[in-house]
């Protein structure tokens, strides 16, 4: 049982802020929520595609989708932020190095974030910010490079008395993807795409199982919810701030955040808010 107090924890993911359908002020309204809640919340992790899109557009549009997405973080007077990095953050996915470093050197200077890929401790629990997405044929599958991998070996060696979270951008383990849509099965298989969870997805669930500590891993992405476990390690699908695309919800998953209670003994506790946006693409 745990011994002491939870420790909150707001979990956005594809916020898609943009000028348009007011989804700015829903961005601000949530923040502003979350800041005064009567509970208090700890910490807010942001899961990727923080704006609509910066992939290939004009510099002046990638601009005023940053501009938005600090306004509302301006919100944020009494916790603290940190963020992963997501697909439509990069601004492009034609670069030919294995990272595509440069292309989301941008993303992490808006983020604020040290790198790509990173880790901190927060709580009593361990923390660890994941780079989903790497350029392929022009566009992006899911998985990590060879550096970031061995990166995260050495991190779950050195942190392996704590609690640990995984937050990455797409899901390492999900059942949205085959329920996406009606059109996953193919010659009487089942098609999941590369860039709707991670490829290498065997690879880090034999990791984790090294290291029973590693408690939950959270995820967006798809826009849709979901909770597995496997083993002893719990995934989630956070769905998505923006819904639809802020054109209401999406397969009966309503714009939202999740929200965590960490415990110091490994436990947790999850809910989805949803942030009653009007499917009108109106805001109070």
């Amino acid at each position: 049982m745990p011994t002491s107090p939870g420790y909150r924890l707001a979990h956005i993911t594809d916020v898609h802020v943009q000028p348009e359908l007011n989804a700015s002020k829903a961005w601000a309204k949530t923040l502003a929520h979350i800041n005064e809640h009567i509970d208090n919340y700890n910490l807010v992790i942001t899961g990727g595609d923080a704006i609509m899109n910066a992939t290939n557009e004009a510099v002046e549009r990638v601009d005023i989708q940053w501009g938005l997405w600090h306004t509302g973080l301006q919100k944020l007077t009494k916790v603290k932020s940190l963020h992963c990095i997501g697909n439509h953050d990069v601004l492009s996915w034609e670069a030919e190095d294995d990272t595509a470093s440069k292309q989301k050197k941008r993303a992490i200077i808006e983020l604020k974030i040290p790198s790509r890929y990173y880790s901190v401790n927060h709580g009593g629990w361990h923390i660890i910010f994941l780079d989903s997405c790497q350029p392929l044929n022009g566009g992006y599958t899911a998985r990590l490079d060879q550096e970031q991998f061995d990166w995260l070996k050495s991190d779950l060696s050195d942190t392996k008395n704590i609690p640990t979270i995984i937050v990455s951008h797409v899901p390492i383990l999900s059942v949205t993807g085959p329920v996406y849509d009606n059109e996953r099965i193919l010659k009487n298989h089942w098609h999941i795409p590369g860039n709707w969870m991670h490829v290498d997805a065997y690879e880090l669930i034999n990791l984790f199982s090294i290291y029973p500590n590693v408690r939950l891993c959270l995820s967006g992405h798809m826009h849709l919810r979901d909770i597995c476990q496997y083993n002893d390690v719990t995934y989630i699908c956070g769905g998505a701030l923006c819904a639809n695309w802020w054109k209401g919800s999406l397969a009966q998953c309503a714009e939202g955040y999740g929200s965590l209670e960490l415990f110091d003994d490994g436990t947790f506790s999850y809910d989805y808010i949803t942030i009653e946006w009007k499917s009108q693409c109106s805001i109070a």
